[in-house]
C-alpha cells in the first residue's frame, strides 16, 4: 500500500528536515522499524549511501522477502535485514549479545559497518507500525532507547510531512513515526482512503497486535 510513497518520496520526506538531511548524507545509522518487505530501508539505503540502514520486522516471510530482494541488489551495501521485533532487538544490541546477531546472520555486517555498541542509532524510523504494536508505549520506549543519547529531536506525523524541534547539535538523535489520520466520528470518515483505513483497521491492525499476545 506504501510502495509508491516509499519509493518515490520517503527519502524527500526526510530530508526536509535539514539537520537530518545533512547527518544522513554524512553517513549515520538508521533503524527502520516494522519494514516488512523493505520499501522504506531501500529507499533511505539507495538516497544516503553513506548511511548504514539496519532493518528490522517480527515476519519471517517479509524479512525473506526483502534479503532475497537485496541479495538481488548488488549495488547496495549499506542494508542489512533482520528478524526481530523492537523490543527484542534493542535488549539485546545495548547487550552487544553477537550470538542473537550471528545467529541472524547480520553480526559481520554489524561490525564490518561499524553499528555496535556503545555506537546508536541516530536516525529511528517506524511508517504506520506503531498501532500494530502489542505495545506501543513500550515499542516507542525501546526505540528511545536505540537512539543517541544527547539533544534528541522527536519528528511525528500522520501526513508524512515532518513536524519537528529541531536542534543545531549534529550529536542528536531522531524518532520519526507515522501514523494514519482516523476519526471515532463515522462521518469524519467518508472519504474513500478513510473508507479503506476502517475496514482494514479491525482486520488487519487489530488481529495483528492480538496475534502477538
Amino acid at each position: 500500500m506504501h510502495h509508491p510513497f516509499f519509493k518515490h518520496s520517503w527519502a524527500t520526506c526526510l530530508s526536509s528536515v535539514p539537520t537530518l538531511h545533512r547527518l544522513l548524507q554524512k553517513g549515520v545509522a538508521v533503524l527502520d522499524i516494522g519494514c516488512g518487505g523493505g520499501g522504506s530501508s531501500f529507499a533511505v539505503a539507495r538516497a544516503f549511501p553513506n548511511s548504514t540502514i539496519v532493518a528490522i520486522d517480527p515476519d519471517e516471510s517479509s524479512i525473506s522477502r526483502a534479503t532475497l530482494q537485496l541479495r538481488e541488489s548488488p549495488d547496495i551495501d549499506n542494508l542489512c535485514f533482520i528478524q526481530a521485533d523492537v523490543e527484542s532487538f534493542v535488549e539485546h544490541f545495548m547487550a552487544s549479545n553477537e550470538d542473537f546477531f550471528k545467529s541472524r546472520g547480520a553480526l559481520e555486517f554489524l561490525h564490518k559497518r561499524r553499528v555496535w555498541m556503545p555506537a546508536k542509532f541516530t536516525l529511528v524510523t517506524a511508517y504506520d507500525v506503531v498501532h500494530d504494536m502489542k505495545d506501543p508505549v513500550g515499542s516507542l520506549r525501546a526505540m528511545r532507547t536505540a537512539l543517541t543519547h544527547t539533544t534528541t529531536t522527536t519528528t511525528t506525523s500522520a501526513t508524512t510531512t515532518p513536524s519537528s524541534q529541531t536542534s543545531d547539535e549534529e550529536e542528536g538523535g531522531f524518532l520519526f513515526w507515522s501514523e494514519p489520520f482516523g476519526s471515532r466520528n463515522p462521518m469524519n470518515n467518508r472519504n474513500t482512503r478513510a473508507k479503506m483505513r476502517a475496514a482494514v483497521s479491525p482486520l488487519h491492525c487489530m488481529t495483528v497486535s492480538l496475534a502477538q499476545g
